[in-house]
């Protein structure tokens, strides 16, 4: 009865171990093909945020310095309208 029990502990355990092994594996395959998905998709939203900044910049090149108001927080207003305008055009 003793060896009876003794060979099914060995089989359980060693059923036990395997799956917890296989569980470990699939669990550590979930977590990288994850990350790999996140910084896919955190690539791909900086290059757009990327290009609508490059945009902006470019936009704000073409103005000539003496449209610009004189007063510092006039400057960041004018900007301010002329970025919603932009915005406006797109929607």
């Amino acid at each position: 009865m003793l060896r009876l029990l003794d060979s099914w502990h060995n089989i359980f355990s060693s059923s036990i171990s395997s799956k917890i092994n296989t569980l470990t594996l699939c669990l550590s395959m979930f977590l990288i093909v994850s990350l790999i998905g996140f910084v896919i998709l955190w690539a791909l939203y900086l290059n757009k945020l990327n290009m609508r900044i490059n945009q902006t910049i470019q936009m704000l090149n073409m103005i000539p310095m003496k449209m610009l108001p004189k007063g510092r927080t006039d400057i960041r207003d004018f900007f301010n309208w002329i970025i919603r305008e932009a915005n406006k055009n797109k929607a």
